[in-house]
């Protein structure tokens, strides 16, 4: 069991919210609610794994015609290099305009 949380953690904790809303909504808003609810997340689901499973075809095709190095160079792929990535982390700006990452932040002068 133990096993099973430390490698789909995420899936856990992912199932504990959707279990909590489903209860809450069930207690707040009533069976009726519920089951509309329920419903649009199927019809959700149903409307989504068409293209879920077609781009996994077409990602594990891809993967078996072109050799590793050629997938990497077309999609894009190169080594980080952090004389370039850092540089442009400072120019990043926020929607508000302001730049989030401060390129040096000054100690609080003592007087």
């Amino acid at each position: 069991m133990l096993i099973l949380l430390r490698r789909h953690a995420s899936l856990v904790v992912i199932f504990l919210i959707a279990v909590t809303a489903g209860l809450a909504t069930w207690h707040l808003r009533g069976t009726g609610a519920f089951m509309t609810a329920l419903w649009h997340a199927w019809d959700l689901f149903l409307f989504i794994v068409p293209s879920l499973v077609a781009g996994l075809l077409l990602a594990s095709a891809l993967r078996q015609l072109l050799s590793p190095d050629a997938l990497a160079r077309w999609m894009g792929v190169r080594e980080l290099d952090l004389p370039t990535v850092l540089p442009n982390l400072r120019n990043f700006e926020s929607v508000s305009g302001r730049s989030r990452l401060p390129l040096f932040v000054p100690p609080p002068s003592i007087a």
